[in-house]
This record gives C-alpha cells, sequence and structure tokens, in this order.
C-alpha cells in the first residue's frame, strides 16, 4: 500500500519558526544574565564558636540560633555551654571558642588581670535575677544578721559584687562573715543540708532552690544599688581583624530581639528547649520575667564597669590603676547596625 508523501513545509513557516527559537533562546539568555548580576554573590559561611552561660539571661543567642538568624548573615555558631561567664571567657582566652557570654564582673576581672578583651555589645539587664538567700532558721531575717554567719559565694563572679553591696549597704563589716567558696553544682546541698547560712545564686539556680526549699523558709534579699548585666566578649584584637564578621553577628542578635519583643511567648518556648535538660521548667518559667533584653552600649555600663573595678582595687585585689573600659568597649560595630543602640563616647586610641 503506498502512503502519500509527507506536505513540504513551507519555506515561510521555516523561517518563522527558526526566528521564534532565537528570540526565545536570547530571552533565556537575558534573563540568565540579568539574575546573575541581581543576585548577591554566595558569601563564605563563617565559623564562631559561642562559649555561652546555660541560663534564661542569654536568650538572645538561643534565639537567634534556632531561628536560624545566624545562618542567614552567613555564620555557623557552634553553642558551647558552660556554667558561669567566668568559664566560658576562659575558653575565649585559651582559644577554644570566638566569643562568650559572661556577666559584667569576671569581664571586668579578666581585663584587670591584662587579658585584652573587647565588648561587642550588652545582652540583657535585670533588677532581680541575682539575690542572697538565707536560712530563717540561722536566724537571719535582715542583712545585719549576717553578722557571724557563713555565706556561699562562687568567687570571681557577679555574685561578689552583689554580696559587697549587701553588706556596705547594711554597715556590715566584710570580716563579720564567713566566705565559703562554692560552684554551681554545690548550691543546693550547701543551703538545703545547711552547710551554709546564707548562699548568693543567680538566675534558674534563684528560681529552682527557693522551691525545693519551700515557702518561707529562705529570706530573700536584692541590692536596689545592683543591675545585672550580661557582655558579648571575645578578644579584642581577633574582633577588631572582623568587622564584617562582628556586624553579621549583631546583626543576627538584633533579628533575635525584635522576634523577642514581639513573640515573647514562642521566645520562651525556645529558651525552655534548650535549657529543660539542665534546670526544672518551672525555674526557667519564672526567671524569663525578671529579663530585659537589650542591646546596647553606653554610658551607664561604662559607669558600671569602672564602679566594679574601683571596688576590686579596693577590696586589694589589684594594686594598679583601674583600666580604662573604652579601650575595651568596641561601639563602632554595634554602632554600625543599630546606631541608637551604641551611645558610648568614642574611644581614645
Amino acid at each position: 500500500m503506498n502512503h502519500p508523501a509527507p506536505a513540504s513545509r513551507s519555506p515561510h513557516l521555516l523561517r518563522w519558526s527558526a526566528l521564534g527559537a532565537a528570540v526565545m533562546a536570547g530571552a533565556a539568555l537575558l534573563i540568565l544574565f540579568w539574575t546573575r548580576q541581581d543576585a548577591p554573590p554566595p558569601r563564605a559561611t563563617e565559623k564562631l564558636v559561642i562559649a555561652h552561660v546555660a541560663q534564661p539571661a542569654f536568650a538572645l543567642i538561643y534565639i537567634a540560633a534556632a531561628r536560624g538568624y545566624f545562618a542567614e548573615e552567613g555564620l555557623n555558631e557552634e553553642l558551647q555551654p558552660h556554667a558561669l561567664g567566668r568559664d566560658a571567657l576562659t575558653s575565649v582566652i585559651e582559644g577554644k571558642a570566638d566569643l562568650a557570654t559572661a556577666y559584667e564582673t569576671p569581664v571586668v576581672r579578666r581585663i584587670y588581670e591584662g587579658d585584652a578583651l573587647g565588648i561587642v555589645s550588652a545582652l540583657h539587664t535585670s533588677k532581680f535575677s541575682q539575690a542572697l538567700l538565707a536560712r530563717r532558721d540561722s536566724g537571719i531575717a535582715a542583712i545585719s544578721d549576717l553578722k557571724g554567719k557563713r555565706i556561699g559565694v562562687t568567687p570571681g563572679t557577679s555574685m561578689e559584687f552583689l554580696l559587697h553591696l549587701l553588706l556596705a549597704t547594711e554597715g556590715v563589716p566584710a570580716t563579720s562573715v564567713t566566705r565559703v567558696s562554692l560552684e554551681p553544682a554545690d548550691y543546693e546541698s550547701a543551703i538545703i543540708r545547711k552547710q551554709v547560712d546564707a548562699l548568693v545564686v543567680f538566675g534558674t539556680h534563684l528560681q529552682s532552690l527557693q522551691q525545693q526549699a519551700g515557702k518561707d523558709a529562705l529570706a530573700v534579699f536584692y541590692s536596689d544599688l545592683y543591675i545585672e548585666t550580661s557582655l558579648l566578649a571575645g578578644m579584642r584584637d581577633k574582633l577588631l581583624a572582623k568587622p564584617l564578621v562582628m556586624q553579621q553577628l549583631l546583626k543576627a542578635i538584633v533579628q533575635a530581639q525584635e522576634f523577642t519583643r514581639s513573640n515573647p511567648a514562642e521566645s520562651l518556648e525556645i529558651v525552655v528547649k534548650q535549657l529543660t535538660d539542665r534546670y526544672p521548667e518551672s525555674a526557667i518559667r519564672r526567671a524569663w520575667t525578671d529579663l530585659r533584653f537589650d542591646i546596647e552600649l553606653d554610658n551607664l555600663l561604662l559607669t558600671l564597669l569602672t564602679q566594679e573595678a574601683r571596688w576590686l582595687r579596693d577590696a586589694g585585689a589589684f594594686g594598679t590603676a583601674v583600666p580604662d573600659f573604652r579601650q575595651y568597649i568596641l561601639a563602632e560595630f554595634l554602632h554600625d547596625v543599630k546606631p541608637g543602640a551604641a551611645t558610648l563616647h568614642a574611644r581614645h586610641h
């Protein structure tokens, strides 16, 4: 059976088909060109090891990590947990971490000792996150009753400064009390088993011990003169050598602050998930209510650091002049990211 030969295509149709194909190919190339022009160049991922104190006070770090804000800024964060800021700073100084979260007193001590730290930002403040707990059955109903008593305190921490303020305010000589050096792991047994009459504690430890001791078993004393402040710090020269990375870091933390203000309940859940394997959930939730998350560098911070340095000097811990902390507060990074949060006077070079 003979099949009819296929009809030949019109020369005009062939020309239009070829022209259409050329136009489509050209359009594709043009789109590809402009896409490549508009797309930002891929950023190399910078690894940052952050030695942190495992406490709700450092929520902005946990939230920035959980929400992916570090990753969005091209940072690959590794969180390295510690019980105290004192220990987190040691990790930085020994080169095991790039940055540390710490309360202000260990930062003051390290700088006074000659470690060239750089402060990138404050992270939080609180008036009620640190307190002195005293056993009522030890006869302590007021600060003046501490004379002759055993007081547990962790050396090299802001809790030492709080104890100094409490005693000085009430005119209780420091020599009239017996200090017992304790680490966080010792707090519970020390106060519950009556190894000490009073104990200076912080964060979730404060909340947890109050719950365990029972209602009215412990008297709680705060200082009106003290505002707990946490800092983000690293080795000064290393931080100054990476201005872009510091800006990326602060952008991520600022995003976390904004998220926390807009979504407090969800933020708390992130913190609970981060810390619930370390502390009772109820203690985490109670500690959260006393925190104010402030990303700032101002002259109030400078005054606090200087005040604590003078206390250390007058107590005989150091015999040299009080450091000029403006040399160690690296406000330029925060100023570039959030100008209104960096109001500290300019550093003198």
